[in-house]
């Protein structure tokens, strides 16, 4: 999945949607999650001085 022109609200709740029931794990959830983010919004959260870990701190921060 990937961001492409949505909101990173909407991508967030798709991304949510898709994890129920997916199997997926804090960690591929994390990079699923990353990895579909518009490219600038990925950069900025990895250069942060505390970058987040876990899948409700990327949303979170990507959303803000």
């Amino acid at each position: 999945m990937v961001q492409g022109t949505k909101t990173c609200n909407k991508y967030v709740q798709e991304l949510k949607r898709m994890a129920r029931g997916s199997g997926y794990k804090q960690r591929a959830l994390v990079e699923e999650f990353k990895w579909g983010l518009n490219g600038m919004i990925r950069r900025r959260l990895v250069e942060e001085e505390l970058p987040p870990s876990m899948i409700t701190e990327w949303q979170e921060q990507a959303v803000n």
